[in-house]
């Protein structure tokens, strides 16, 4: 059993098998061209489930304005230091706008 590229039929040599129920399998089933099964897309749908769940990583440090909008988004209360840069952050915003108008 092969797949095309580039309008060339390629043979398919695994080095492993992949088993069926897994994120490989899925992913086997569809360079093979072969019809997905239900483990396997029960597998996928598991593998993206839990990707979607993963929490991203915090960049943003305290006492700053984007370490006040990661608590905000994170439904945290947010520390002195971050409450403090917002502080800063909206008084500057608004003496801008103040001198531009």
């Amino acid at each position: 059993m092969g797949y095309q590229y580039k309008g060339k039929i390629r043979d398919v040599t695994p080095l492993t098998t992949a088993k069926c129920g897994t994120e490989s399998g899925y992913t086997r089933h569809l360079q093979l061209g072969t019809p997905t099964c239900r483990p396997c897309k029960d597998g996928h749908a598991a593998y993206q489930r839990a990707r979607r769940r993963m929490k991203p990583v915090m960049r943003n440090q305290c006492a700053t304005y984007p370490g006040y909008m990661r608590h905000k988004r994170a439904g945290e209360t947010p520390c002195d230091m971050c409450r403090a840069a917002y502080a800063r952050y909206m008084r500057d915003y608004r003496d801008q706008k103040r001198a531009a108008a």
